[in-house]
């Protein structure tokens, strides 16, 4: 529940403060605590994949993710790429789209690929 959320979020962060290696980093989302290795994001997965074989390279990224954890993968792509915020409400983000929930997720990734109407 909501009431609840904020203190369960705190005594998991508390917990991973004290317990990660220094230099770790700590990302609280709307209902996750992520922890990250110091210097590593979702961002630099995408842009390790643009410098990987060609196959990669060239090809349009489409990332959809839900909440403020997702950011630096969002920020991180390029033209021709489609960020996608899987969010009820409007909300500052990098995401150049936002669709209300995975129903109309599902809808957009049908219509990238061929297999659903555009919209």
């Amino acid at each position: 529940p909501a009431a609840t959320r904020a203190t369960w979020l705190e005594a998991a962060e508390r917990a991973l403060r004290a317990a990660l290696p220094r230099g770790d980093r700590l990302l609280r989302g709307d209902c996750v605590v992520e922890a990250r290795p110091g210097g590593a994001d979702k961002g630099r997965v995408a842009r390790a994949l643009r410098r990987g074989p060609a196959r990669w390279r060239d090809l349009p990224f489409c990332a959809a993710g839900d909440d403020r954890t997702d950011e630096d993968l969002f920020g991180a792509l390029g033209a021709g790429d489609a960020g996608v915020l899987v969010a009820r409400r409007a909300r500052r983000s990098a995401a150049e789209f936002r669709v209300s929930g995975v129903g109309e997720l599902l809808t957009l990734l049908e219509a990238l690929a061929g297999g659903g109407k555009e919209r």
